[in-house]
């Protein structure tokens, strides 16, 4: 029996769902009027500034709180070293863990400067991108950002490098750079606010969704995949991302003909995708797309496949057996950069990738428990839990999913260790998604555990504060779910007689909660 609606992104959100956080970029988020030096409009006609951290500047265009490109000193150079720098070096390792880039091309900055030219592409919603490296007074400087913040990368370069003063910078010349620039623009045209509103529409889609707040996460999605086609236009393969999260969102809220259809035109699109993760993904989601349709049969195979394709964007070693020990959270670094407590780094698509392979293991234990397979299932839950051990990937959104999906598989496997996991759950739940319905569905399980033990009382104590959350977010929940709350009221109005109106009173209360015609019942 289904018994919970599926959260899509879960941790996602740190590599997958939306952008680096704001900790992931020097400066941080929260602009700071102190020490910025004005650099004019990007070519979006965006005013642009710059904050400079230890040599290093953060460029910060129109309205978006995130940088929106950055330039770095890279020791000294000259113009024999500009290509080792943009080809093979730690510089351009970190780009290609957040882009994709054509190769690069020579050209000049401040006016006779040489420089080389990447057009990139970011993994992470399909956004152009521009890289450069340059050679000014026998000192390397290294810039990314995206593409209408060229024309502003090439200043910020010349104020570093002392070669113009911050005054004259707004009105720099356009030079060389600037003929790709508008090639490029040409047949896109958007700002640092578009991008900036397309990741905190992801976001917010991510939040909602992990609060099991599908109406709102539907809405954010569709609104952020609007803004992505209005600038990458309908068919480019990097709007099936957020095009299969709408999908998701629609099949978790009943509307699977609805989904069926999203799926099938991202499915279409997502062959050229950027993101390596893209069809392993697609291959997830469908599958949680078949267990809300309460087909683990169909959604199986898909599990195994979409497993298959985040193993392949694995080191090996990443997924050796190790044994599970206490370990600290995975933390993003530098520029998107995850690395776990053991101190192997991970960039974003390896952090995806690794959560990937968790969550499908743990949605394979639950397709296997509901065909009935539940020593198969006990496996494949606690190969995940030691796989996110090994890691230390301890966030809570993750980790109370673990234990509430180890809890059940015990309970059909009859092993009576389930009790202490769904405490566990629910403990991890209530500090990382206070007052949403993924907390309320937990104490329902929980009461479901004590009437199998025999605990009106306590089911009842637990049932009470479940419905009572679920009221207040005007949110319902499975007629399954419910059932064991509606025994824990009965039983208590057959002990205590003299609360029996009181008791069915409130029992019919919380049955109107249900989703179904356990009301009728």
């Amino acid at each position: 029996m289904r018994s919970f609606k599926l959260a899509a992104c879960l941790v996602f959100g740190l590599a997958g769902c939306a952008g680096p956080p704001p900790g992931a970029y020097v400066g941080g988020s929260s602009r700071s009027s102190a020490d910025a030096v004005g650099l004019g409009t990007n070519a979006a006609g965006e005013p642009c500034t710059q904050q400079v951290q230890s040599g290093e500047a953060d460029l910060f265009c129109g309205t978006w709180e995130q940088p929106s490109g950055h330039v770095a000193r890279g020791g000294p150079g000259d113009a024999n070293s500009l290509a080792q720098a943009a080809t093979a070096s730690p510089w351009r390792n970190s780009i290609d863990n957040r882009f994709n880039c054509a190769d690069p091309t020579p050209s000049n900055i401040l006016g006779d400067v040489p420089a080389l030219l990447m057009s990139c592409t970011r993994k992470v919603g399909g956004w152009p991108q521009e890289a450069l490296v340059a050679a000014v007074g026998g000192q390397l400087y290294m810039a990314d950002g995206i593409l209408p913040t060229l024309p502003v990368l090439e200043r910020s370069i010349g104020v570093l490098s002392g070669r113009i003063t911050a005054q004259a910078a707004p009105a720099l010349a356009p030079g060389r750079a600037d003929a790709l620039l508008a090639s490029r623009l040409a047949a896109q045209s958007f700002g640092a606010g578009d991008v900036g509103q397309y990741q905190a529409l992801m976001q917010a889609g991510t939040r909602a969704n992990l609060a099991e707040s599908f109406i709102a996460s539907e809405r954010a999605y569709r609104a952020a995949l609007i803004l992505q086609q209005k600038t990458l236009g309908r068919d480019n393969p990097n709007t099936a991302v957020p095009l299969m999260l709408l999908a998701l969102q629609m099949s978790n809220q009943g509307r699977t003909a609805e989904a069926d259809e999203d799926f099938a035109r991202a499915a279409r699109l997502i062959g050229r995708a950027d993101d390596p993760t893209a069809m392993p993904r697609l291959r997830h989601y469908q599958a949680l797309n078949a267990i809300n349709k309460g087909e683990p049969a169909v959604a199986l195979p898909l599990l195994k496949a979409a497993e298959a394709g985040y193993i392949a964007v694995l080191p090996p070693d990443m997924l050796a057996a190790r044994p599970p020990r206490i370990r600290g959270p995975v933390t993003v670094g530098g520029h998107g950069a995850g690395s776990s407590s053991d101190g192997m780094l991970m960039d974003p698509d390896q952090l995806t990738a690794l959560i990937g392979v968790i969550e499908t293991r743990r949605y394979q234990s639950i397709a296997l428990r509901d065909l009935n397979r539940p020593e198969e299932a006990k496996a494949m839950i606690r190969s995940a839990e030691d796989l996110s051990s090994a890691h230390g990937l301890r966030q809570r959104d993750l980790t109370a999913r673990l234990y509430r999906t180890a809890s059940l598989v015990d309970d059909v496997a009859r092993q009576g260790s389930g009790y202490g996991a769904m405490q566990d759950a629910s403990r991890d739940f209530a500090l990382s998604q206070p007052g949403t319905r993924p907390l309320a569905q937990t104490e329902l399980m929980r009461a479901a555990q004590e009437m199998r033990a025999g605990s009106s009382t306590a089911a009842l104590d637990l049932c009470r504060r479940a419905t009572g959350l679920l009221r207040e977010l005007k949110a319902g929940t499975s007629a399954g779910l419910m059932a064991p709350c509606l025994s824990a009221y009965a039983a208590e109005a057959k002990r205590q007689p003299a609360l029996r109106q009181a008791l069915l009173a409130e029992m019919f209360a919380a049955a109107q909660i249900a989703q179904g015609g356990i009301t009728v019942q």
